[in-house]
């Protein structure tokens, strides 16, 4: 099911991270430098030069060496895109599902390079329906929030029919993979 949306990826996931961070930058600062984009991201200048390389060559960035980093037309475009569905998936995780601040900028970060158009467009309107100023919604989203599952079996899930790692959380998880070590 994945497989098709992988291949419609024009832009690896990692360029779409460094794109965001320009855009970020440049929204920011009006600029954005190599080393800028090295702290950011947590990497050093020489994976920055090679990964605007690429940016570059794929018409997605202007730059010259020693210089600043600017978006090309394409790369604002592309960058807006991702820097949106992490916005949204952010808050849809934050917001709705009530994932921890730090928790969600991770899983945000992981999910906005495959989730389709569709899809955000969806969770945009959740996100909007919860925040309907009217106590039965209010009240609907707090005891969603408040709900924890409970499955009937600690290693499968009867509603999913598949062996099920998110049922036995993340210290029950840990002790079935090191038991079957």
């Amino acid at each position: 099911m994945l497989a098709p949306r992988l291949r419609a990826l024009t832009v690896s996931p990692t360029m779409q991270h460094y794109l965001r961070a320009i855009h970020e930058l440049e929204s920011e600062r009006g600029y954005a430098r190599v080393t800028d984009l090295a702290r950011r991201l947590q990497v050093g200048k020489a994976a920055v030069s090679l990964a605007l390389r690429t940016l570059r060559k794929d018409g997605f960035i202007r730059h010259q060496h020693y210089q600043g980093v600017g978006l090309t037309e394409r790369g604002l475009r592309e960058a807006k895109q991702v820097s949106g569905r992490f916005a949204i998936l952010r808050r849809f995780l934050e917001d709705v599902l009530g994932v921890s601040g730090e928790q969600a900028v991770m899983d945000a970060c992981l999910l906005e390079h495959f989730v389709s158009a569709q899809t955000v467009d969806r969770l945009v309107d959740l996100i909007r329906f919860f925040q309907q100023d009217e106590p039965v919604v209010r009240e609907i989203l707090a005891r969603f929030r408040a709900y924890r599952r409970a499955c009937e079996s600690p290693t499968t899930c009867p509603a999913c029919e598949f062996d099920c790692d998110a049922s036995i959380g993340p210290a029950g998880l840990a002790e079935a993979r090191s038991a079957q070590s």
